[in-house]
Parts: structure tokens; C-alpha cells; sequence
């Protein structure tokens, strides 16, 4: 792997080889020092992932992920696999189709491959015009911890904050969700609210986490 063409596009691993080699005279500790310290910009470089808006043409492979989502992690959501495998079309296929401005689907593509996806719904009565809320947030395990499911938060998040009427995102996240938690804060959000037993399955009840991100706080991150 080429570390100094990554770093080419990214000012912080640049300085940060520059740094290494100045001081240590030594590629290889440069290197060392990356994939410990940086590892997910590396991985997530490297493997050249991206992220955009769905389209049409897309549709069927948001369906495969989102019901993989549904069926591999059912404790992390609040749709269930079995409801929504026997939908003929998904909520959000239909909107993936008519593609409007405030309800969307985002998508982290290693190559051709969709390999996480994050959604918004923007509220579009009278007094909530302002709001929208970041849902079904996931990454497939194998891409996990690279950093891929924070990049693509955050290609939502700036999605969302290009309708001028948005000034806030509210999300809610499974109490013992430790690692969307972590990543959420990364992002930005914080927690406003615990909601107690806020799903049921049979006997065993969730807690809901719910988080805010503001536009103003954009600003000054």
C-alpha cells in the first residue's frame, strides 16, 4: 500500500508522515505508526469506498441489505425481519424510486458493492418542518470497525443539512448499543433522552437512546 498517495488526499496523514519520517528517518515506523493510530482512514482508503444518494437502479440491492440488517442483528432495530420480508416493496424502495429531496437513503459502495446504508426522513408537518431523523443505520460486519460507518453518518448528516428548511437530526439508538452510541457521539449528536422498555420481543424489553444534532453545532466542529 502506497501511504504517501492516501496521504495526498488527507492533510492530517500527510503531516503525520512528514512528522514520522522528519523525526524517526524510517518509512516503516511511519507505516506502524498509521495503522495504529489511523487504521480506519487507511482501511477505508485503500479499500477506495464511497458514498452517495441511492438511485432507481438501486433498489434491489437496498432491499437485500436492509432485510440482512433486520435478519443478521433483529435486537438493533425496531422493524423486524418477518414483517417486513413479506412487504412487497419496502418504505424506503418507494421513496429510493421517486427519489424526493427529504427522504433518502445513503449508501457506502466498496467498488460496486452495497455495503452499509443510512436513511433519513425529513418531517414535513407544519411545526416539525425543521426536523428530521437519522434511521437504519448499518454496515456489514465484515467492514466493521474501519470507520466506514461513521463516514457514512456523516455523508448523511451533510445530505440532510443541504435542505435549507432542516436545522436539527434526532435519531434513536438501542440502549446497549455501545458501538452506534460511540459512533453517534463521534458525529456529533448527543444524547437528550432515555426512554425505559421502549421495545418489546416476547419478554424481553430495550431502552431507547435518543440523540439530537443541531446545525448551528456543524459549525463549530
Amino acid at each position: 500500500m502506497d501511504l504517501y498517495a492516501i496521504a495526498n488526499e488527507d492533510n492530517l496523514l500527510k503531516r503525520t508522515i512528514e512528522f514520522c519520517d522528519k523525526y524517526a528517518h524510517a518509512d516503516n515506523w511511519a507505516a506502524s505508526f498509521l495503522y495504529i493510530c489511523c487504521p480506519e482512514i487507511i482501511f477505508e482508503k485503500a479499500m477506495n469506498v464511497t458514498y452517495h444518494k441511492l438511485q432507481p437502479h438501486q433498489t434491489q440491492q437496498y432491499r437485500a441489505i436492509r432485510l440482512e440488517s433486520l435478519r443478521e442483528f433483529p435486537d438493533n432495530f425496531g422493524s423486524t425481519y418477518e414483517d417486513e420480508s413479506n412487504k412487497p416493496a419496502l418504505g424506503y424502495e418507494i421513496y429510493i424510486e421517486q427519489q424526493p429531496d427529504d427522504r433518502f437513503i445513503v449508501g457506502a459502495f466498496d467498488g460496486e458493492t452495497l455495503i452499509g446504508i443510512c436513511g433519513f426522513f425529513g418531517d414535513n408537518t407544519k411545526k416539525n418542518m425543521h426536523k428530521g431523523t437519522i434511521i437504519q443505520m448499518y454496515v456489514k460486519p465484515m467492514y466493521a470497525g474501519k470507520g466506514i460507518g461513521l463516514q457514512l453518518l456523516r455523508a448523511t448528516i451533510d445530505e440532510a443539512f443541504k435542505i435549507p428548511r432542516i436545522e436539527q437530526l434526532i435519531l434513536g439508538v438501542i440502549a446497549n448499543n455501545h458501538a452506534a452510541v460511540k459512533t453517534y457521539e463521534r458525529a456529533g449528536f448527543k444524547e437528550f433522552g432515555l426512554h425505559k422498555n421502549y421495545f418489546k420481543d416476547g419478554n424481553v424489553y430495550f431502552d431507547q437512546r435518543f440523540m439530537i444534532l443541531y446545525r448551528a453545532d456543524i459549525a463549530i466542529m
